[in-house]
């Protein structure tokens, strides 16, 4: 069975790559009888090899763009997508199907007296030339009240092509989708190495998996050429790039973490607090809040004595005190920075103290998850240096899933 067109079209317009992916998992998942799927987020996510999020997300932009209509259902059972292989239009108007529209028909003698045709939360309504849905659509009491006013011509007016209690919403302009990134030079340089070529072959899966690894890559902040180096420095170390699948290994977060390491790594950042953080808190030609000079030495000085753990952990959150203390020089700076510091490392396990007194006394600070829940297993990772420190966190809040 193949992917509606129009529907492609719709995602080229206004969707990303995963919500073609996801759609034709669906369609590969599909029962051709009725062109319905049942399974859950997780079976879809493993089918496709995606996380669960990502499924849930692209399942909810092609609910909205009338591609899929979703029939929930109550656990444990699964929820029913059918996929919508006509594009949905309003006989009356020829825009869209709006889900929420009555239609009536203007086809037919008795059109003076706005003979009903459909009233329901997903009913489509299809131009005379196209194959019409062999369903019937039951009506509920409220639905049925509206029509009875409508075909006798009595109480409130009635508005074509939309539903009268249904009050009117601004219009909300579909997403425009990220301009696609060029990675030929990385997956080229990776593939066709003349180490390699000759000993490995990699099927469209690995291309896919490396793809999507060189997105997380350059979407965590790191430039191309400093990728580049990355690629180079693994397949100049023997037994990575004689792996079994060295897609499969160059993907790995490990593998990544010594790369990052023995590699001269800049990172790609677009808010100049951060910018003068990953440059050793120099500021450069960077135009930053405060015009003080004299203040950049300060906030360097205060960071190494009193915020070296969350420095190299939560660097977001050094920009945050940073951005919101006039550069450094509110009072109330140094103190915080050293209760955040704190907070980390006694969930840490390495200092004593009292971690909900700590996190309460922060309760002004927009702290990650991990924090707020003290979870010792969810801590991130110290780095090694401000740059793969500012790296981890534009990987967990910025990358493509």
């Amino acid at each position: 069975m193949a992917v509606p067109v129009w529907a492609m079209e719709e995602i080229r317009d206004h969707g990303q790559a995963r919500d073609l992916q996801v759609l034709v998992g669906l369609v590969a998942l599909m029962e051709r009888r009725t062109q319905e799927v049942r399974a859950s987020i997780n079976q879809i996510s493993e089918y496709l090899m995606v996380s669960p999020k990502t499924v849930q997300r692209s399942l909810k932009w092609l609910e909205e763009h009338r591609v899929v209509v979703t029939t929930r259902k109550g656990k444990p059972a699964v929820n029913v997508y059918k996929i919508i292989y006509k594009r949905p239009v309003n006989r009356v108007t020829g825009d869209l199907f709006n889900r929420s529209a009555v239609t009536y028909s203007t086809d037919s003698d008795e059109a003076s007296n706005r003979s009903p045709v459909t009233y329901s939360n997903h009913a489509f309504s299809w131009p005379d030339q196209a194959i019409r849905e062999t369903t019937i659509e039951i009506l509920d009491i409220s639905a049925i009240e509206v029509l009875k006013r409508a075909a006798s011509g009595g109480g409130e007016e009635v508005i074509f092509g939309a539903d009268p209690d249904h009050e009117e919403r601004p219009f909300d302009p579909a997403p425009k989708k990220k301009p696609r990134r060029d990675l030929g030079r990385l997956v080229t340089q990776f593939i066709g190495d003349p180490r390699v070529i000759m000993t490995h072959t990699y099927s469209t899966r690995d291309v896919v998996i490396l793809k999507r690894t060189l997105n997380t890559l350059r979407d965590s902040g790191l430039t191309e050429f400093t990728v580049s180096q990355m690629i180079k420095r693994f397949l100049d170390v023997e037994h990575w790039r004689n792996a079994e699948n060295p897609v499969l290994t160059f993907s790995s977060k490990a593998v990544q973490k010594k790369l990052m390491e023995q590699t001269d790594a800049t990172v790609a950042v677009d808010n100049p607090v951060l910018a003068f953080v990953v440059n050793d808190f120099q500021r450069g030609e960077l135009d930053l809040p405060w015009p003080d000079r004299s203040s950049d030495q300060a906030i360097r000085n205060t960071v190494i004595m009193y915020g070296m753990d969350i420095c190299y952990r939560y660097p977001e959150l050094i920009v945050y005190l940073i951005e919101n203390s006039s550069g450094g020089t509110s009072e109330e700076f140094k103190p915080t920075l050293s209760r955040l510091n704190s907070l980390v490392r006694v969930i840490a396990g390495e200092e004593d103290g009292d971690p909900v007194e700590l996190r309460e006394s922060l309760s002004g600070i927009p702290l990650p998850d991990e924090l707020i829940k003290l979870s010792k297993e969810n801590l991130r990772p110290q780095a090694a240096s401000i740059t793969e420190a500012v790296y981890n966190y534009r990987r967990m809040n910025h990358g493509r899933e």
